[in-house]
């Protein structure tokens, strides 16, 4: 399907493994390539899964503050077993025993994620505070779709795919196109320090700013 010709047309950002999960429904799908710089092992694989797979996260980036927030994690939790020593366990615990909204006070460092709660219907999709790795989604008919980069989105062939004009006009104007407009119609990219949260049972979708300078 096209979430598999996605993963194939990311391989240059994650030339170590790839990974990929979809929900027994079908209706949801996360796919990632991985560039391995925390924990080599087959423990910091992604997706990565938690209380039966009902939990996952994909993350691009990195958390620099991974072995702090562990602590935090074992001093105010019960919780002491870890599979292995990526940053990308360590977020998404936090973001378990936390919630969304602590975890983005505490974590530092530059990343883009997905977490997804399939049994609370909950889907967030974050962009780091100053936007160092992008982020493009598109919201069409209660359904979204979202990447690193637009050409993996647009694997997806039933799409359209169109000229936004008013991008156009500033990329004319100003060299580059501004956030959160994206050069094809319908297309956007997550601005920095925003995140989106998405119900799956209702088709439901929310941007907020959680971080300003």
């Amino acid at each position: 399907n096209w979430l598999h010709r996605a993963i194939k047309k990311l391989s240059h950002r994650g030339p170590d493994d790839q990974g990929c999960w979809i929900s027994q429904n079908k209706l949801v799908g996360f796919g990632h390539r991985r560039l391995s710089i925390n924990d080599l092992s087959e423990s910091g694989s992604q997706p990565m899964s938690y209380k039966n797979k009902s939990i996952q996260l994909i993350l691009n980036g990195e958390i620099y503050n991974n072995f702090e927030l562990r602590k935090y994690i074992e001093l105010n939790t019960s919780f002491k077993n870890w599979k292995g020593t990526s940053d990308t366990e360590t977020l998404m615990m936090l973001i378990v025993f936390f919630g969304i909204d602590k975890a983005l006070e505490k974590i530092k460092g530059m990343f883009a994620f997905a977490f997804l709660d399939e049994s609370n219907s909950d889907l967030y999709i974050v962009r780091d505070r100053v936007g160092e790795k992008p982020l493009f989604y598109i919201y069409e008919k209660g359904t979204i779709r979202f990447a690193s980069e637009l050409k993996a989105i647009l694997e997806d062939k039933l799409l359209n795919k169109k000229i936004d004009i008013q991008a156009l006009d500033c990329y004319l104007a100003f060299g580059y196109i501004p956030s959160s407009l994206c050069i094809l119609k319908n297309f956007n990219k997550l601005e920095p320090g925003n995140l989106i949260h998405y119900k799956l049972n209702t088709g439901e979708i929310k941007k907020r700013q959680y971080w300003n300078i």
